[in-house]
């Protein structure tokens, strides 16, 4: 076969794949034995022939020049997304498979013209663009409605940050490492009359990073708390705010123990290297004195009483009233063991900078000396005929109750109200109930009849 004859075959197996080893030697073999001039014949057919057979589909985007970006929301592929018409822009392939694209000079959301600084993912198996970072609106200065770009924020040397950005630039220096990261150099930028040297690296996130937890967790709380923040993913570092703003990784760290000495709620966001910015983790601490307690409960007591007052909050003060009247820092601080000498209610609070005021609590006393025993007449004895027994007692307004089956008399025993008649052996219990008095001990007498 002719050498032309043979590289024109081996030629149409370029175009349709790629040349195995031995056809790959034989093809730079046929090369070096004919003039540039032949083979230029043969290429420009063969290519003719190539893209006469050669197959071509519209996959997205629109017909129509100079149309606007439709960005989602950002993080999220669907099927409506597409970066604006545009040039220049950086192009590379990750690890996936799937292609990314970086600003250059075209159309944002808006439909104006402008340095973009937006970076897009594509997923070919999905026929999906998701928008992965930067602006989707380019603002301009006052009087310039085109061709205007964000200004770069370059955060901290060295360091990946999630808002970190080059800022919208056209760029011919560009590339990708081994481990699919791209790499930007240097620009034609917006932002001066004149080109940059400045090294990017780009990261592609594998998700957000697992949303920070808080131990102990949010809840209610009678001391100063030790909180700490924990993350599922592997190398996650925090920011935190306490004042109520959302966070940023600006914000003060929070990669140790957080002092909570008072009510407030932590918010706080993790970041880790390959992973997009976790959404944001809040937890409230609510700071509240403990209820102050009482050494001796509420309760009737025949003997003056010295109450003690305790509370779980370190360093608590306690305010405490006798009168009735509900307790405030304005009332008298317990420093003391509160004597108890006659019926009254003890309402206590605590208190403790930064914490809210505990409720109150209160304990009730009634102090009472016992009834006097009731007496029997006559007494506990044998005898040989009915007896008429009389049961009196010399506490005054005294009310005695009787039981004569052997059960502890209570109020809703039989009043004496008469002598009790005692016919056969039997036994009488009574007890005495007085106004501003315990009731007392009870007290028994057996008759033994023996006619």
């Amino acid at each position: 076969m002719d050498s032309l004859e043979a590289f024109s075959e081996l030629l149409e197996v370029l175009y349709s794949a790629p040349l195995q080893q031995e056809q790959w030697q034989r093809f730079l073999t046929l090369l070096s034995k004919h003039t540039q001039s032949e083979f230029a014949v043969l290429l420009c057919a063969n290519s003719r022939s190539a893209l006469s057979i050669s197959t071509r589909a519209w996959m997205g985007g629109s017909n129509k020049a100079s149309e606007p970006g439709v960005y989602g929301t950002l993080g999220v592929p669907a099927t409506g997304n597409i970066p604006g018409a545009r040039a220049f822009g950086a192009t590379w392939a990750d690890s996936s498979g799937n292609s990314w694209l970086f600003g250059g000079s075209g159309e944002d959301a808006s439909g104006a013209s402008n340095y973009l600084n937006d970076i897009w993912e594509f997923a070919p198996t999905a026929n999906e663009w998701a928008w992965m970072g930067g602006s989707s609106l380019i603002t301009c200065p006052t009087g310039q409605t085109s061709n205007c770009g964000e200004d770069p924020t370059f955060g901290v040397l060295g360091v990946p940050a999630p808002e970190d950005n080059p800022g919208g630039r056209v760029t011919d220096g560009f590339w990708t490492d081994k481990s699919h990261n791209f790499w930007l150099f240097g620009s034609n930028p917006d932002f001066c009359a004149c080109t940059l040297n400045d090294l990017w690296e780009f990261i592609p996130a594998k998700g957000p990073a697992a949303a920070p937890t808080f131990t102990p967790p949010a809840g209610t709380y009678n001391s100063v708390q030790t909180v700490n923040i924990v993350d599922a993913t592997p190398g996650a570092t925090f920011s935190c705010t306490t004042i109520g703003t959302t966070p940023t990784t600006s914000s003060n760290s929070c990669n140790g123990p957080i002092t909570v000495s008072t009510t407030e709620t932590i918010e706080a966001i993790a970041v880790a290297k390959g992973y997009m910015q976790s959404v944001v983790a809040s937890a409230t601490y609510k700071l509240v004195a403990a209820t102050p307690t009482f050494s001796i409960p509420s309760g009737i007591y025949t003997s003056a009483q010295l109450v003690t007052l305790q509370d779980a909050t370190p360093g608590a003060t306690i305010y405490f009233t006798i009168n009735g009247a509900t307790p405030t820092d304005k009332s008298t601080p317990y420093t003391e063991q509160i004597p108890v000498n006659a019926p009254e209610a003890i309402k206590a609070i605590a208190t403790f900078p930064g914490f809210e005021t505990s409720e109150v609590g209160t304990a009730k006393y009634v102090i009472a000396p016992v009834a006097l025993l009731p007496i029997f007449t006559p007494s506990a004895g044998t005898y040989a005929s009915k007896q008429s027994v009389k049961v009196t007692d010399t506490t005054k307004g005294a009310t005695i109750y009787y039981t004569t089956n052997g059960m502890t008399p209570t109020t809703k025993s039989t009043k004496y109200t008469k002598p009790i008649s005692v016919s056969k052996t039997e036994t009488i219990k009574a007890i005495s109930i007085a106004k501003g008095f315990s009731n007392s001990p009870v007290a028994l007498a057996t008759y033994t009849i023996t006619p």
